[in-house]
């Protein structure tokens, strides 16, 4: 078991806000900490805005979790599925799931926020072979185990990024339907304790990663429009992205990388989520016959706020 994230109580991240420093990192600004009156934090969450790109959310008894965003030198697209509230009013927690753009591109800084703040234990690296000889593998053992399950045939989208016939509807529709025992195991990967903190990743972390999680938050009962907003947000970091993808790639091989590959196509999104229950009638039906446990939605309620303490106590720690 980890050792406990470093502030048990509300006081502790307050002083500790008000010298600037945070879990080794330095921020800017605290405009207000979550008071310690001596009252049970189990279900009181405040805000604390320590920085224009950094939000500490939900302190909560002994545990401390936080939502980033574009805190990383080198990652664009990083941020936590947790917060969003299921059609049922359930929660999902914060700090056990992730989604990021490829994680070849961190620096020491990144490793140590990823490592030692997150304490992730597990990344899913969803990107081919050929990305990986193009862009480079993940070193980052220290961090957690990587996981490698490539989805998308690498050729053959290198093939249609020559030819300029690549589209999202149709690239989306290929990951949902043939890749959809990959999808169903980093589910299961996701729905083992032991796992998480979990990051879930391919290159630019808006195709295959949403995919991905839309399937994961569909399953959870999150509603569609959240599920599709949450897939938008990738809009923030695709400029900062395209650039650093196409220094990467131009000159080896790939002369023209088509639009469609740092576009957004939320209506895509949707298509996939709705084939899914008209092939199997329910999410959870499609995971399992693509070889998800049958508890698999069980499973995974340990991702959401109303899940045992006896599961989740250790999670964290």
């Amino acid at each position: 078991m980890r050792a406990p994230l470093p502030f048990a109580r509300a006081s502790e991240l307050a002083t500790s806000c008000a010298r600037g420093e945070v879990a080794g990192l330095r921020w800017r600004r605290c405009r207000e900490v979550a008071a310690d009156d001596g009252s049970s934090l189990d279900r009181r969450v405040r805000r604390v805005d320590v920085h224009p790109t950094f939000t500490v959310t939900a302190i909560r008894g002994d545990a401390w979790t936080g939502t980033l965003a574009r805190v990383f030198e080198a990652l664009s697209n990083f941020r936590d599925v947790g917060g969003h509230v299921t059609a049922d009013g359930r929660k999902l927690r914060s700090g056990l799931v992730y989604r990021s753009d490829a994680l070849c591109f961190v620096t020491e800084r990144d490793r140590a926020l990823l490592r030692d703040t997150l304490r992730i234990r597990t990344i899913v690296d969803l990107r081919t072979s050929m990305e990986h000889e193009r862009m480079g593998r993940y070193d980052l053992t220290d961090v957690g185990e990587v996981v490698h399950l490539p989805v998308l045939d690498g050729a053959l989208i290198s093939e249609k990024a020559h030819d300029g016939s690549l589209d999202l509807a149709s690239m989306y529709q290929a990951i949902a339907f043939d890749h959809a025992d990959e999808i169903a195991l980093v589910l299961t990967l996701l729905a083992d304790p032991d796992r998480l903190p979990a990051i879930i990743s391919c290159t630019a972390g808006k195709d295959r990663t949403g995919i991905v999680v839309g399937v994961l938050l569909a399953m959870l009962s999150v509603p569609e429009e959240t599920v599709l907003a949450d897939y938008e947000l990738s809009a923030a970091g695709l400029a900062t992205l395209r650039g650093r993808i196409m220094a990467r790639l131009i000159g080896d091989g790939v002369p023209n990388i088509p639009a469609a590959a740092f576009a957004l196509e939320p209506a895509a999104l949707a298509q996939v989520l709705e084939d899914i229950k008209l092939r199997h009638g329910t999410v959870t039906a499609y995971l399992i016959a693509a070889g998800a446990p049958v508890d698999i939605e069980q499973r995974l309620g340990i991702l959401l706020d109303d899940s045992s303490p006896e599961i989740t106590r250790g999670l964290l720690a």
